[in-house]
């Protein structure tokens, strides 16, 4: 018989399995270890690209979450700034901060779209875990639907291609103001990697995108097995005949790429607006690389812009 009762933990009862946990626990917990590490190494706020544009103004300010929270975000605006807004975010397994990479980025978009791009820092994983960072970014839509006077465009890169989906899926659900498009860029659309055909073998020992990886993130942000398959959290598993007008970005060498395939294929079959854009022999998140792959980062980018262009 297993010692886990429901709604009990033996470290919290007395006996032997407490006082062996009282001096384990002493230790730093090996999960907290990795998440430090991993913030460390992609939540660096410091980015040469930070300097670039100086004619788009910065504004950190915050934002009511859905939860009633307070959402940091950070709004660029260019000058001559057109209507649209573009509700950014950020990859990072759902368990990283944005980045002075993924600002220096948001704030190129606004220079090349001339549109206000708003940045969210939406709440993480496994501290704050499924559903927070998506009622984050439910709240800042709201907020921009509410205050602006043209289109509002939610979505990003990787696991913020994800949430930019689960996004309009909500609204949908529950009678909101539909975004008048979703950016999916390398997203990730599917917690159930494994049933993805040729995923495990293209991330086995990938030096960015490690299999493990994507495990730990995902423990991190949807610890519950149940809800790995709920189109919030697996957009691909949703009713994508409900999706406004949808932009994917795919990388050839993304070990997202199967994934990304399919997500447009079923989006398509479904009779959603899908415009998508795949790029030979590129890696995951490309577009942001402006210093290592400067002309297909900047295609993609002009072919974002082009998107949000004709809305």
């Amino acid at each position: 018989m297993s010692v886990f009762k429901e709604g009990t933990n033996v470290w919290t009862q007395p006996g032997p399995a407490k006082a062996y946990y009282d001096r384990v626990c002493q230790l730093p917990q090996l999960r907290d270890v990795l998440i430090a590490k991993i913030r460390d190494s992609w939540g660096n706020p410091a980015h040469s690209g930070l300097e670039l544009f100086p004619e788009v103004s910065r504004e950190e300010t915050t934002l009511r979450g859905l939860d009633g929270n307070d959402v940091s975000v950070t709004r660029f605006t260019p000058p001559n700034v057109g209507t649209g807004t573009w509700v950014y975010l950020h990859g990072g397994a759902w368990i990283s901060p944005i980045s002075g990479k993924h600002l220096a980025w948001a704030k190129r978009m606004a220079a090349l779209t001339r549109w206000t791009v708003i940045a969210v820092n939406y709440r993480l994983g496994p501290e704050d875990p499924f559903p927070a960072a998506l009622h984050d970014v439910i709240g800042v839509v709201q907020h921009c639907q509410k205050n602006g006077s043209g289109p509002v465009v939610v979505g990003g890169d990787s696991a913020g291609g994800n949430l930019g989906p689960a996004a309009a899926f909500y609204a949908a659900d529950h009678d909101l103001q539909a975004p008048e498009a979703v950016l999916a860029l390398c997203p990730a659309t599917n917690m159930v990697y494994e049933e993805v055909p040729g995923f495990v073998e293209s991330a086995w020992n990938h030096p960015i995108q490690d299999l493990t990886l994507f495990g730990f993130g995902r423990s991190c942000y949807v610890p519950r097995i149940e809800d790995w398959r709920h189109p919030y959290v697996s957009p691909v598993y949703g009713d994508l005949s409900r999706l406004p007008p949808l932009m994917v970005v795919i990388g050839e060498q993304d070990a997202m790429c199967e994934d990304n395939r399919i997500f447009v294929d079923r989006a398509r079959a479904a009779g959603a607006h899908v415009e998508d854009h795949v790029y030979a022999a590129m890696p995951h998140s490309f577009f942001m690389q402006d210093e290592l792959i400067p002309e297909a980062s900047a295609q993609a980018n002009a072919d974002i812009a082009a998107f949000l262009a004709r809305l």
